[in-house]
């Protein structure tokens, strides 16, 4: 019966470490991601996806990829042409400007769309109003 709670014992002492190390190494990796968090909250490139999400996810997928840890430096996706639509509003393009984003929006891989949004908000880019709404069809499809 000793030796069975000396084992106790030492399981017990590590699983305690074992927690406060990743207590420490959780809160470390708060505090690293704090500067990022709080650049993302005060970017003026937002599209309102809290207001008009579809409702079909728990968390809006925009929300999602917003609290997700990614990398910092912006990834293009053969968009730099959207670069020129930067500061403007959703209603304000033109059909020959809403088929460059359809042209883009429909060559991406399902697993790259939320990336691409991503890339979008950095940029400064907001989505037309009726390629937000595609986005979020197919998206959600």
């Amino acid at each position: 019966m000793k030796p069975a709670l000396i084992i106790l014992a030492i399981l017990a002492v590590a699983g305690l470490i074992l927690y406060l190390l990743d207590r420490r190494q959780t809160a470390r990796g708060a505090t690293e991601n704090a500067p990022e968090a709080s650049h993302d909250a005060a970017s003026p490139a937002t599209d309102g996806c809290a207001d008009e999400c579809c409702a079909a996810h728990e968390v809006c997928p925009s929300e999602q990829l917003l609290r997700s840890e990614m990398r910092c430096e912006t990834v293009y996706y053969d968009d730099y042409e959207l670069d020129e639509f930067a500061g403007r509003r959703a209603d304000e393009y033109t059909e020959e400007e809403v088929e460059q984003f359809r042209d883009i929006l429909y060559t991406l891989r399902h697993e790259d769309m939320l990336g691409w949004e991503r890339s979008l908000k950095r940029r400064g880019v907001i989505m037309p109003t009726p390629i937000h709404e595609e986005f979020v069809a197919l998206y959600n499809s």
